[in-house]
């Protein structure tokens, strides 16, 4: 009841804007890792600091849930609750690609910035067509980290495992680069969370083709779009829930993007040749949204099975 309670929370509420979100105090604790203890940028480095942060956010979560189990069932729900509803971002992640949607309707200039919130790749001099595919790219990639992974782990290991989850997800956000600053030192944190995210990204197939189903799109497309191009990202999980969009949609992902200065060649995700348009941001926020209503009645249908 926890991942239900929390799950419609975000969707209803978002995320508070308050100097002590949970997920912002992580952050502070990793920036404060990465300040204090980077000093060659070494691997070592980057799991001792990795494992700082978990240990801090863990504790954390793992004392309020101890003394509000001992005040009662019901403080240990609101608790749990509470901190699962932390952990997924289904609001925040359909408003900001809304966002840069509305932003390119008044210019392409509005539309670079609201899509520079949410994205590390270069927009300064992005033409429009790269922004609307770099939006829905967002959306599609970031429904595994934003919605199925921590519901799969508070759902598997209760609120502590969605603590866990989100502790890494943020860890890998903020230092996972391979750039010249974090390519040894943000490793650990990357390979952890691609760890992490390595079953709940193979099973974003199954909420996605049922919402494709839901909403009337082209539900085969998105299947045989997922089995053709699930792999075809440096990341070994990013591209599975992008393809499955992808092929629903009708539309070609990927291409050539700028990061940090850098061209770097990706490759087309999706065998339509049809180019992303600004109506289409709607579209896959919209198969965003069904596919995480869809998620959490799976997650809930598993979790009575294991009960009874």
């Amino acid at each position: 009841m926890a991942v239900v309670s929390a799950f419609w929370l975000n969707w209803y509420l978002g995320e508070p804007d308050i100097p002590f979100h949970p997920v912002r105090i992580a952050g502070s604790i990793i920036s404060y890792c990465e300040k204090s203890l980077r000093r060659k940028g070494t691997i070592t480095e980057g799991v001792i600091s990795a494992l700082i942060s978990l240990i801090f956010t863990l504790s954390v979560a793992g004392v309020s849930l101890y003394y509000a189990a001992k005040a009662g069932a019901f403080w240990y729900f609101t608790v749990s609750t509470i901190i699962i509803y932390f952990s997924v971002s289904v609001r925040s992640l359909a408003e900001h690609a809304e966002n840069v949607s509305s932003a390119l309707k008044i210019s392409p200039e509005k539309g670079r910035g609201e899509l520079s919130k949410i994205v590390s790749r270069d927009t300064a001099d992005m033409p429009e067509e790269k922004i609307v595919t770099s939006a829905i790219e967002s959306v599609s990639e970031n429904y595994v980290d934003a919605v199925v992974s921590p519901l799969f782990y508070a759902c598997l290991l209760g609120p502590m495992g969605a603590v866990f989850f989100k502790t890494v997800s943020t860890m890998d956000s903020m230092i996972g680069y391979k750039n010249e600053k974090f390519l040894y030192y943000g490793r650990f944190a990357a390979r952890l969370d691609d760890v992490l995210n390595f079953i709940p990204a193979r099973l974003s197939i199954i909420p996605i083709y049922i919402a494709s189903l839901i909403l009337k799109l082209n539900s085969a497309k998105a299947l045989s779009s997922y089995r053709k191009y699930r792999k075809a990202h440096a990341s070994p999980n990013s591209a599975h829930a992008m393809s499955a969009f992808a092929g629903a949609l009708g539309i070609r992902l990927g291409g050539a993007v700028s990061y940090f200065g850098v061209m770097t060649e990706k490759p087309f995700i999706g065998d339509e040749g049809k180019t992303p348009e600004k109506d289409d941001i709607g579209k896959a926020v919209r198969l965003m949204e069904i596919s995480s209503v869809v998620w959490v009645i799976i997650c809930c249908a598993c979790t009575w099975w294991k009960l009874i």
